[in-house]
C-alpha cells in the first residue's frame, strides 16, 4: 500500500535541521499542507502545543513520499528516522530462518 511519511532525521541537530547532507529519494524539506495538517490534529488530540511550536516541527521535519513496496529501512541498518504515517500504511515484518515472514506491526495512517 502506498504510504507517506515524515519525520526528523535523527543524523542532523536540532538546531540545524536542513544540513549539509544530500536528500533522499522523494523526500522533501517542504511538507505539504495536508500531511502537515494529519500530524497537528495528531498532537493536538494528545497536548497543547503553540503556532511556534507548530512553526519549529515544519522547520525540521522532512516530508517524504514512499512508494508501495519500497523499504523505509532494511533489517540491518542502523536507524536514522523516527517517521509519522501522514497517509496509507506501514508494515514491520522479520523473516525466520525457514523463510516465513512475520508480521511485528502494522503502521496505519492516524
Amino acid at each position: 500500500m502506498p504510504g507517506q511519511w515524515f519525520g526528523k532525521d535523527r543524523t542532523d541537530s536540532w538546531c540545524n535541521p536542513l544540513s549539509a547532507r544530500p536528500a533522499m529519494p522523494g523526500e522533501s524539506p517542504s511538507i505539504p499542507a495536508s500531511a502537515f495538517h494529519v500530524l497537528r490534529t495528531y498532537l493536538e488530540a494528545r497536548a497543547e502545543f503553540s503556532e511556534e511550536d507548530f512553526d519549529y516541527l515544519r522547520g525540521v521535519l522532512r516530508f517524504r513520499r514512499l512508494p508501495a513496496g519500497e523499504f523505509l529501512q532494511r533489517a540491518g541498518d542502523v536507524s536514522r528516522f523516527a517517521a509519522f504515517v501522514a497517509s496509507g500504511c506501514l508494515r514491520s515484518y522479520v523473516i525466520d530462518p525457514k523463510g516465513k515472514e512475520h508480521i511485528v506491526q502494522f503502521a496505519p495512517e492516524t
